[in-house]
């Protein structure tokens, strides 16, 4: 059985996709995260289902998308100096620096997480709501 480990939502800490686990170190791309609070996870797992209209008008969806993008804001703190595009050139991490309307650090978010793959993404939103299996 595997052990159980308690999670600091509050602690930024240090993540290695599983594509390069096995890679040197020095090659690996270290994405800064935090992981969500309970509270965080909720609200983003009530955003997932979405309901509109009554009667014959209702329309129901479920927005994974969504998800994904909103758990990344709240969670991705920045990657390592060794993270680059496909032509050597570095991929540099915006900081939030002196925004302070909600708007302005999402905006500046999403700029951020623009320059990741989708699977990058998507990993990474896994880990950050803490739906990685045991031992990942």
């Amino acid at each position: 059985m595997s052990k159980i480990f308690g999670v600091r939502a509050d602690q930024v800490h240090d993540y290695i996709v599983k594509a390069q686990r096995d890679e040197d170190p020095k090659e690996q791309v270290k994405f800064r995260v935090r992981m969500l609070s309970a509270v965080e996870y909720a609200e983003i797992q009530n955003d997932l289902y979405q309901i509109s209209g009554m009667g014959d008008n209702r329309e129901e969806r479920i927005v994974t998308g969504t998800q994904v993008l909103e758990t990344l804001v709240l969670g991705l703190r920045g990657w390592s100096d060794n993270f680059c595009f496909d032509d050597g050139t570095p991929v540099i991490w915006t900081d939030l620096g002196t925004e302070v309307s909600v708007e302005g650090k999402r905006r500046v978010m999403l700029q951020n997480i623009d320059k990741l793959l989708p699977s990058i993404r998507s990993e990474l939103a896994e880990y950050i709501r803490c739906e990685s299996k045991l031992g990942e």
